[in-house]
């Protein structure tokens, strides 16, 4: 893993220092130099981790206090960077997947996939922002209203997690003074969310996505027409192996010693044209015997 970091990260820097300006304008760009930048970050915290481990279990190393406090500080500090180790960890799986996907683009669905993101980018952009007002008076009514009296509205970061939990199915019993606010509130959130809100961004995807068919419909991207490539010259070395070449060659033998359906059937095609031919000749040597 340490070599094969080191590797790709003088790679990127290379490329950087090339590309420079253009290297930066590409988002896939940014995503493998910051997977490298992770990777580098991981060796990094995996070596410092492993050094505090050994310092404890080293006989040789003498302890920097005998209180236990600072014993429990030292393996806090330990606690600490493994807990760093496992976060770099998580986001660099994500930032790999990203890439995974990117190098699975000459697959026609993951590519349509991408390019209907890439076409819906600017509607979402648009509907993320009114998707965060909203979001945002919805967590500010509940906060102001429940958040003194029901568990899981205050703060107002715990609230906006409540109401998240809310979209995804979990039911809070939501009761103030007089038993309306409670109902009303849930009521209104959830029909707004999932049948509003849900359903504009399933249309703006559609649309996206219709788009992006016809596209493909008229003409094949480049992708797709390297991957058809790649597989008709792959056919092509697979029939040129001993065993495959034997049986294609012998097929061919038959086809061209028997007959087609079209010879069997309407065998005059080929005398018709023997006989005009015939009397192509006869008429020719008549004129120019008058001659």
């Amino acid at each position: 893993f340490i070599i094969f970091t080191l590797y790709f990260a003088i790679t990127e820097f290379n490329s950087l220092m090339k590309r420079r300006c253009l290297y930066l304008k590409s988002f896939w760009s940014w995503v493998e130099l910051i997977l490298a930048l992770l990777s580098l970050a991981e060796i990094g915290i995996m070596l410092y981790t492993t050094y505090i481990l050994l310092g404890f279990n080293s006989p040789s190393q003498e302890p920097k206090t005998d209180s236990p406090e600072g014993a429990f500080a030292q393996y806090q500090q330990a606690a600490f960077w493994d807990q760093i180790n496992t976060y770099v960890q998580g986001i660099m799986v994500c930032v790999g997947a990203l890439k995974l996907l990117h190098l699975l683009r000459f697959n026609k669905h993951v590519g349509r996939g991408a390019e209907t993101v890439k076409k819906a980018t600017g509607p979402l952009l648009g509907f993320f922002v009114i998707f965060a007002i909203v979001w945002i008076g919805f967590a500010m009514l509940a906060y102001l209203t429940f958040g003194a009296k029901e568990e899981g509205f205050s703060p107002f970061i715990t609230t906006l997690q409540t109401l998240v939990t809310i979209i995804l199915g979990k039911f809070y019993e939501l009761s103030d003074q007089n038993g309306m606010m409670g109902p009303l509130f849930t009521f209104t959130f959830i029909t707004f969310f999932q049948w509003i809100i849900v359903t504009m961004f399933v249309a703006i995807l559609d649309v996206a996505m219709k788009q992006v068919a016809e596209e493909h419909s008229q003409k094949k991207p480049e992708t797709e027409q390297v991957a058809d490539l790649m597989l008709e010259r792959l056919q092509r070395w697979v029939e040129r192996l001993p065993g495959r070449g034997k049986g294609r060659s012998s097929s061919l033998i038959k086809q061209e010693t028997n007959p087609g359906e079209d010879e069997v059937i309407d065998p005059g095609g080929s005398q018709d044209n023997s006989s005009n031919a015939v009397e192509f000749l006869l008429e020719k040597e008549t004129s120019s015997s008058k001659v």
